[in-house]
């Protein structure tokens, strides 16, 4: 289910769309908190969000690894 969330394209927009598939994926890790199934899952959805997205996270010294971050609920 995690693969089948769609590329978040940086348009805000498109955000809260995205944030409500990608968190509906998640939801079935969040159980697995700290297994290498909810790393996985995480890896993945980072690997969705458009590229400046991930470099703002760095310039703001942001946990792109985070599932927070990646969710958007810090």
């Amino acid at each position: 289910m995690i693969k089948s969330v769609p590329e978040f394209d940086g348009k805000q927009e498109n955000y809260v769309s995205w944030r409500q598939a990608a968190t509906a994926a998640y939801k079935i890790f969040e159980p697995y908190e700290g297994s290498s199934h909810n790393y996985q899952a995480v890896g993945i959805l980072k690997n969705k969000l458009f590229i400046p997205v991930i470099v703002k996270a760095f310039n703001e010294d942001r946990n792109v690894g985070d599932k927070n971050f990646v969710l958007g609920y810090n």
